[in-house]
């Protein structure tokens, strides 16, 4: 990394409102939007401290909505503080990019493309961004950031789902990789199950991140015409993948998914 700008390690966290319908079924938390983010923020209090830790060298930032930190309560609040005590910067994010057909279940899960957008303004061009969920741990940051994709490619985990899976549990939403795939098909584009693009990881240059929003708007602009809606974030980067709109380079080797719940073992 020697002569590049540190690496920025993004964060994103919406905040629903007290009126707001959401699901997260893999949350295990209740239905109250205060407790939702207190049980987020203890992953993201986590994550940032598994950087600290070893002393990585990067920036911090959490992108969110929280405007009145008093809508998280004394331990969302407390949280956020601990966080900020890491030398987290707190990016004030609007959510513009929310799914097209009001869906409730993983509601802000497109709000990572709003993090790219407010996170990337005025950086440098070179510069290197990992944006990843909440609930994640950094082992060996070095061997992470080795595997920096190019300039033009952005880097993610590609999932190995059989082409019939129904990822997360959208039902008949056309999640899954067949399904995206005949929506490719119809584009134009090569027929067959899509490469699923999972949302755990995204990085790349700040203009290459911008882009792929910039392609992620026009794909569903395109849909919008069709009367369709691709409402997560994992569908929409999965299109864009597949019609080749966007060159994604698969981690694997440095990052994975793991299920780590009880009923998993």
């Amino acid at each position: 990394m020697t002569g590049q700008p540190t690496p920025l390690i993004v964060q994103y966290l919406y905040v629903h409102g007290k009126d707001e319908g959401f699901d997260y079924p893999t949350a295990r938390s209740s239905s109250s939007a205060g407790a939702v983010a207190a049980r987020y923020l203890e992953c993201a209090l986590v994550q940032s401290a598994s950087l600290r830790l070893r002393d990585v060298d990067c920036e911090l930032i959490l992108a969110t909505n929280i405007s009145d930190r008093r809508v998280l309560g004394r331990e969302g609040g407390e949280l956020l503080e601990r966080i900020e005590s890491l030398g987290v910067k707190i990016m004030p994010t609007e959510y513009l990019h929310r799914p097209g057909d009001n869906s409730t279940t993983y509601m802000s899960s497109r709000y990572v493309l709003d993090a790219i957008l407010a996170v990337t303004e005025g950086q440098p061009v070179e510069r290197r961004v990992w944006l990843t969920d909440l609930d994640c741990v950094w082992a060996n940051a070095e061997r992470v950031f080795d595997a920096t994709p190019p300039e033009e490619e952005v880097g993610c985990i590609h999932m190995p789902y059989p082409p019939d899976w129904d990822a997360v549990g959208f039902g008949d939403f056309g999640l899954t990789p067949n399904a995206i795939g005949e929506i490719v098909a119809s584009m134009g584009g090569q027929a067959g199950p899509a490469k699923w693009v999972g949302g755990e990881l995204l990085s790349g240059t700040p203009s290459a991140l911008r882009e792929l929003v910039g392609e992620c708007d026009a794909l569903d602009a395109q849909l919008a015409e069709r009367g369709k809606v691709l409402a997560a974030e994992e569908q929409i980067l999965s299109l864009a993948g597949a019609l080749g709109r966007v060159r994604f380079r698969d981690l694997e080797h440095v990052a994975r998914r793991l299920a780590t719940g009880p009923r998993h073992k």
